[in-house]
């Protein structure tokens, strides 16, 4: 005698469709997905969002997938979506503050990025990714894409910081280039 398993879970619940609003400075969500409420006559083996569990989800609309399994293989889906939106403060504009002066190490390359958080200090303000930056070394030249390098050591670079998708909102400060990684002697 053969008894097989044909009956595909039943009585999916799938997640309500979420509206995410993102707090001051964040660019994404994690968001982990509770196990579903799903019946089945054997079991449910595999549970699968399209996108993952436990995964970023950044500004826009993703539609998800879920999909359950039994121990047999049928399968049952749903879709649900996540929407994300950006911090927005109608009442309290978007505001920052700079530090008005950062050292920064080079790294293990000899080399370092000047980003948005190394310089902003307080304030309301939307997704750190979301800023132009501009670094100007003591000779008055702009430094591409914000890299730093052993020629910029000892150096004080000015870096300007702009709300460059929504406000307008600068501020500025100085960065101190510094190499404080030891050589390493080959013998």
């Amino acid at each position: 005698v053969t008894v097989l398993d044909v009956e595909d879970p039943m009585n999916l619940v799938c997640p309500m469709n979420m509206v995410i609003d993102l707090a001051s400075g964040e660019c994404c969500r994690v968001l982990n997905f509770p196990f579903p409420s799903v019946t089945d006559n054997c079991g449910i083996d595999t549970v699968i969002y399209s996108t993952g569990n436990n995964v970023e989800y950044c500004v826009g609309v993703t539609e998800v997938t879920l999909t359950v399994f039994d121990e047999a293989g049928n399968s049952a889906s749903c879709d649900f979506t996540v929407t994300v939106n950006p911090f927005i403060d109608e009442d309290d504009p978007i505001t920052f503050i700079c530090f008005s002066e950062v050292n920064l190490s080079l790294d293990g390359d000899c080399m370092s990025e000047i980003t948005a958080d190394l310089l902003i200090n307080i304030g309301r303000h939307g997704c750190i990714d979301n800023y132009c930056i501009v670094t100007i070394d003591e000779n008055g030249d702009t430094i591409p894409d914000n890299i730093v390098t052993l020629e910029h050591v000892g150096q004080q670079l000015t870096v300007s910081i702009i709300d460059c998708l929504g406000t307008g909102n600068s501020c500025w400060g100085f960065v101190n280039v510094e190499n404080k990684i030891e050589p390493e002697l080959e013998c």
